[in-house]
């Protein structure tokens, strides 16, 4: 009987046995062909993810170089293929790429749990505005499945805004007048918009405002000439000087930027003005333009009061100067009163180069001949006052 029970418990053990061998082929059958037809295996998970980035605001026309990485935080092994930046449908252009200047990146590189890559992603801001992108990354799980994970990029382009202005916008003087006029910076600059020197332009009427040109260099002790002030004569016969300046040290505060000393020859009561153009910022040197400054220019304007004496404005009105062709300047005069005049003709730098002085009565002509064809003064003095001509000789 013993023997008996024995082989009976055997036998229930042994059919014990090959149930549960069946139940865990058939559980080893349900995972393989969950992964056969796509689904989930049971035995892992899947988790890719990456990083995206936010830019800080950055100057328009200039590039950050920056990293994300990709990474799979699953326990299932998955092949990274490939990486692309979508653009936003409102963005103006394509302002985040890859190291190779494009929006997609092959890589087809195997990531097994923990793995992780870091990519460069460059921000090129074009436009004045915020701007976002996607950046999404295809994954592979064993040929069986395409996964993607995807992340923001963002970046705003900024820029730079200054005005070049006179400290006082509005001046009255009269003939004869000393004026003194100041440039500034409407506002102070940041360092890092690295702003190394500047190039602006003045124009004025010759005719009506002399400048000394031996105090041209009242700059901000931070700056110099990078190249010297050029002068050249529009087609309205007034006068510009063209200043290149720079600095040892990046442009924060410029007040003044120069003075400029005038003295005033008009002898009719009129309006004029000294206009400021063309402010342009650069780097290193003139040719490398920071094209993220947007520059405004402000006018001085300037109200002239003729000298009060009628027997000058009378006389000065009726003196003629005549520039020919054969480097000679022609005074003629038709007054009834006598008048003591002196006469002398400036190069337009001030160095003297011819001079008379005498009685003028009824009709008087006096001929000046030059050394060379160029800009000139003619400072005619009367009753100790001095007046200014400017001409070019042929």
């Amino acid at each position: 009987m013993k023997t008996q029970n024995k082989k009976q418990f055997n036998l229930i053990g042994h059919s014990s046995f090959v149930h549960f061998s069946c139940c865990l082929a058939f559980a080893l059958i349900i995972i393989i062909s969950g992964e056969a037809s796509g689904q989930t295996p049971q035995s892992g998970i899947i988790n890719p993810i990456n990083t995206g980035h936010y830019f800080a605001p950055l100057y328009i026309c200039l590039s950050q170089l920056d990293s994300f990485y990709a990474a799979n935080l699953g326990t299932t092994p998955l092949t990274l293929k490939q990486i692309d930046i979508i653009t936003q449908p409102w963005s103006k252009a394509n302002q985040f790429v890859f190291d190779n200047g494009t929006q997609s990146l092959s890589i087809n590189t195997f990531f097994d749990r923990g793995k992780r890559m870091w990519f460069h992603i460059n921000f090129h801001p074009t436009d004045e505005a915020i701007d976002s992108a996607i950046i999404r990354v295809t994954w592979d799980s064993a040929g069986v499945r395409t996964l993607y994970s995807s992340n923001n990029l963002i970046g705003t382009g900024i820029v730079e805004r200054e005005t070049i202005e006179p400290s006082q916008q509005l001046h009255t003087a009269k003939t004869e007048d000393s004026l003194e006029m100041k440039i500034n910076l409407s506002r102070d600059l940041d360092v890092s918009a690295g702003a190394m020197g500047m190039t602006f332009s003045i124009n004025y009427s010759p005719s009506l405002l002399a400048l000394d040109t031996s105090r041209l260099n009242e700059y901000d002790l931070t700056l110099s000439n990078a190249l010297p002030p050029a002068f050249f004569t529009d087609s309205f016969g007034n006068q510009n000087i063209l200043f290149t300046l720079k600095s040892q040290n990046p442009i924060t505060e410029l007040k003044p930027i120069l003075t400029l000393h005038f003295k005033v020859i008009g002898f009719k009561d009129t309006t004029t003005s000294v206009t400021l153009s063309n402010p342009i910022f650069w780097g290193q040197n003139p040719q490398d333009t920071l094209y993220y400054f947007r520059t405004t220019a402000n006018p001085a304007n300037i109200q002239i009061t003729a000298w009060e004496d009628s027997s000058a404005n009378n006389l000065l009105s009726n003196i003629k100067i005549i520039a020919n062709d054969n480097k000679q300047v022609v005074l003629i005069s038709n007054n009834l009163e006598p008048h003591d005049l002196r006469i002398r003709i400036f190069s337009f730098l001030g160095a003297e180069v011819s001079s008379w002085q005498g009685t003028v009565a009824g009709y008087t002509r006096k001929v000046f001949t030059l050394p060379v064809a160029g800009f000139y003064f003619i400072a005619i003095q009367l009753e100790g006052k001095e007046y200014y001509f400017p001409r070019v000789i042929d």
